[in-house]
C-alpha cells in the first residue's frame, strides 16, 4: 500500500510541474489560496514535493527488503531447533485470528509462518495453517506503516494452536497450544 502511495503522489507532483509550466509559458497566474505564486516561489514548492516523493519511495521500496532480513533471520533460528527436533508425525494446525475492531479496520497486515508469507488478514478474518516442525515463528507486518510483531510457540504432533492479534497495542497471544 505504501508504494501505491508513493507512486501516486509521484504522478501528482509531476502534473503540478507540468501544469505549472504550462500555465507559467502561457502568461497565466498561479495562485494558492488566492495567493499568487511567482516562477521562484512555485519551483521551491515544487523542489518540496519531489524530495517528500523521493523520501517516501525509498520508505515504501527499502520496506521489503526489511521484511525480508527479518524473515530469513526468523528462518535461520528455526532451522537451527528443528534440526535437533526433527519434524512432527502429524501436522499442527495454527489458527490466526485478526480480533475484529475499529481502530485499524482498513488496514490489512501480513502473516508469515517460519518466514513464509501465509496471507494479507483484514480485520476480523481467521486463516488456518499448518506446519509440521516443532519450534515455529509466526510474524505480523503491518502494511500501513511497516511495523511488525512476532511471537514463538511449539507445535506437538496433531495439535492445534490458536494466535490472536489484537490490533490495539499490537499484541499477539497464544490462546491454546
Amino acid at each position: 500500500m505504501r508504494k501505491t502511495s508513493a507512486v501516486i503522489s509521484l504522478v501528482c507532483t509531476v502534473i503540478i510541474i507540468f501544469s505549472g509550466i504550462f500555465l507559467f509559458a502561457h502568461g497565466a497566474e498561479v495562485k494558492i489560496f488566492g495567493i499568487k505564486l511567482s516562477p521562484g516561489v512555485f519551483g521551491g514548492v515544487v523542489a518540496g514535493f519531489i524530495a517528500y516523493d523521493i523520501i517516501a519511495m525509498k520508505r515504501a521500496f527499502g520496506e521489503e527488503k526489511k521484511i525480508a532480513e527479518q524473515e530469513s533471520a526468523a528462518m535461520a533460528r528455526n532451522v537451527e531447533l528443528n534440526a535437533v527436533a526433527g519434524a512432527l508425525e502429524a501436522p499442527c494446525t495454527v489458527t490466526f485470528t485478526r480480533i475484529a475492531c475499529a481502530f485499524g479496520c482498513a488496514m490489512g497486515v501480513q502473516v508469515y509462518l517460519n518466514g513464509t508469507s501465509m496471507a494479507t488478514v483484514k480485520n476480523g478474518q481467521t486463516i488456518s495453517m499448518t506446519t509440521f516442525v516443532r519450534y515455529n515463528e509466526l510474524s505480523v507486518h503491518y502494511t500501513a506503516d511497516g511495523a511488525s510483531r512476532s511471537i514463538s510457540f511449539e507445535a506437538v504432533p496433531g495439535g492445534n494452536v490458536q494466535i490472536n492479534l489484537k490490533y490495539i497495542g499490537a499484541k499477539l497471544s497464544i490462546v491454546t497450544q
